[in-house]
C-alpha cells in the first residue's frame, strides 16, 4: 500500500504506534519499546542531516499542511462574504427586513 498524502502517512503510522504501545504496556516492555524508538529516531535524524534519505523537495509537516488548508478555506470564506450583501434579519422569524413587534 502506497500512501502519498502526509496526513494518510501520519494516520497510518499512528495506528501502528498505538498498537505497539498497547502491546508494550500489556507485556510490561515499555522500556524496550522506548529504547528501540530512541535508536530509530537517532539513526534517522543522522541520515537526514547527512542527506542520505529524504525527498528531493522539501517535505511539509502535518502542521504546515493543516495550516495552509485552513488559510485557503478562510480566504474563500472572506471572498464569499465580500461578494454577498449583508442584510439584517429578524431574530424571531429569521426573515430579512422584517422585525417582530
Amino acid at each position: 500500500m502506497q500512501l502519498r498524502d502526509p496526513k494518510q502517512q501520519f494516520g497510518f503510522g499512528m495506528g501502528y504506534a498505538k498498537k505497539a504501545l498497547d502491546y508494550a504496556i500489556r507485556a510490561d516492555k515499555m522500556n524496550e519499546l522506548v529504547n528501540q524508538l530512541d535508536k530509530f529516531i537517532d539513526k534517522t535524524k543522522e541520515e537526514l542531516l547527512r542527506g542520505e534519505v529524504g525527498l528531493n523537495k522539501k517535505a511539509k509537516t502535518l502542521k504546515e499542511i493543516t495550516n495552509s488548508a485552513y488559510q485557503k478555506a478562510e480566504n474563500n470564506n472572506l471572498a464569499t462574504q465580500d461578494n454577498q450583501k449583508h442584510e439584517r434579519h429578524c431574530q424571531k422569524y429569521k426573515q430579512a427586513r422584517y422585525y417582530a413587534p
